[in-house]
């Protein structure tokens, strides 16, 4: 089922809001962020080339306290869409990026642990390309990337600052890899340099026709 299929039977089709901008949102307890101006830019939904639909399972520990929650992550032309589900499996919260716009509906009467640009970071950190398939290292957006295959999957990405150095990296290891699946079983992403860490299984995954020409 589609995610607007899902969000249209649960009555939820309300009005996002425009998610607040990197520099307004700095100064934040909205969660953790990279430190100015060395800002990620995100990428846009249409960096990956194929459209989607992934159920997934999220586990995300930090300050001593873990979360879990199950998600539905589809991305379907220029749009990147993510569901937090409920225990009675409504959307609790959607995170959606058009384009380079994010917007944000929140309806678990709780903030988030982190912003939603940020949530959508991690996202692209963990199952975006930032390089061509197989081994590689370059500097992309102050960060150098380091990508380790083997056996043609991806199996470890790491993301250090160059700009300062010395900051612990943040590191994504991959496992489960089967067949032709686009996404690994589990994916792990560790940041270093603020002490979280967030565990993805993707449980189900499709690819989706691509939708149709306006």
């Amino acid at each position: 089922m589609l995610i607007t299929a899902v969000l249209t039977a649960s009555g939820l089709t309300c009005r996002p809001q425009r998610a607040a901008s990197p520099a307004a949102s700095a100064g934040s307890n909205d969660g953790p962020r990279r430190r100015q101006p060395n800002e990620t830019p995100l990428q846009p939904p249409s960096a990956v080339a194929y459209d989607f639909l992934w159920q997934q399972r999220v586990a995300i520990t930090y300050q001593g306290r873990t979360r879990r929650f199950d998600a539905a992550l589809q991305k379907r032309g220029d749009t990147l869409t993510l569901v937090g589900l409920g225990p009675m499996g409504t959307p609790g919260f959607v995170i959606t990026l058009e384009g380079e716009t994010v917007l944000f509906e929140n309806h678990t009467g709780r903030t988030l642990p982190f912003s939603p640009r940020y949530i959508l970071l991690d996202i692209q950190r963990v199952f975006f390309p930032w390089s061509a398939t197989g081994p590689r290292s370059g500097q992309i957006d102050g960060e150098r990337v380091d990508e380790t295959h083997r056996a043609g999957r991806l199996v470890q990405r790491r993301f250090q600052s160059t700009s300062v150095p010395s900051e612990p990296p943040i590191v994504v290891d991959y496992d489960g890899w089967s067949g032709g699946n686009d996404a690994p079983r589990w994916a792990h992403l560790h940041h270093g340099a603020f002490g979280y860490q967030l565990t993805v299984e993707t449980v189900a995954q499709q690819r989706l026709a691509p939708a149709p020409a306006n």
